[in-house]
């Protein structure tokens, strides 16, 4: 990994990762603490993802009343601006 270029990225956020352990605790989707989100809620992931990530947004959706789950495609977890934005205004203006 460190051959890559995005090494220093990753190194710069090592010290939050055991914040990020403890907070996903067993590693599986809370629903009931989920179910008891009240306020409209999206969920996005990329196409392109692992797609691990993509069945963590659904779970987490389906969990949440009323969430809409939306995948967009090609993108990975560091979606572009151009692809997110437009998902983002239609959501926000509906």
């Amino acid at each position: 990994m460190k051959a890559g270029t995005g090494w220093p990225a990753l190194e710069a956020v090592a010290h939050t990762l055991p914040y990020d352990l403890v907070i996903c605790g067993d590693q599986l989707v809370p629903e009931a603490r989920l179910a008891r989100v009240a306020v409209p809620t999206l969920m996005l992931s990329g196409g392109a993802s692992a797609e691990w990530m993509r069945n963590a947004a659904a779970a987490c959706a389906a969990a949440i009343p009323g969430a809409h789950n939306t995948v967009l495609d090609g993108q990975t977890h560091g979606v572009a601006d151009e692809a997110v934005a437009p998902v983002l205004l239609e959501f926000f203006l509906s």
